[in-house]
């Protein structure tokens, strides 16, 4: 289930999903077999478009299994973007790909849109 708004009418947007999956009958897997979590992102455009704050994030509900990533972007070259972001991973020793162990990074990077 997913719900977007834009506050106040503007440029700003909201995004807020509820995500969930139950495995019924799996006996031993090796898998969670039942995952319930918290994600979405804001996003606001500032100084006229020529700048963007974003802030992703995925916050599990039933389990340690967190995912934070802020991130600034200069939009002001065209069809390019330069930005720097940070990827925060945290959780149980049962989080996919073994993201409970200290797996953070910070980016520094540049995008085409075509």
């Amino acid at each position: 289930s997913a719900y977007e708004i834009f506050p106040g009418d503007g440029e700003a947007r909201l995004n807020l999903q509820v995500l969930g999956t139950r495995l019924f009958d799996t006996g031993e897997v090796l898998d969670r077999n039942e995952i319930y979590a918290l994600g979405g992102s804001i996003e606001v455009p500032f100084a006229n478009e020529s700048w963007r704050a974003r802030l992703r994030f995925q916050v599990g509900l039933n389990e340690d299994n967190d995912y934070i990533n802020p991130e600034i972007a200069w939009m002001g070259w065209s069809a390019h973007e330069l930005y720097v972001e940070a990827h925060y991973f945290g959780g149980d020793r049962n989080t996919p790909g073994g993201f409970y162990r200290d797996q953070s990074v910070i980016s520094v990077g540049w995008r085409v849109h075509l």
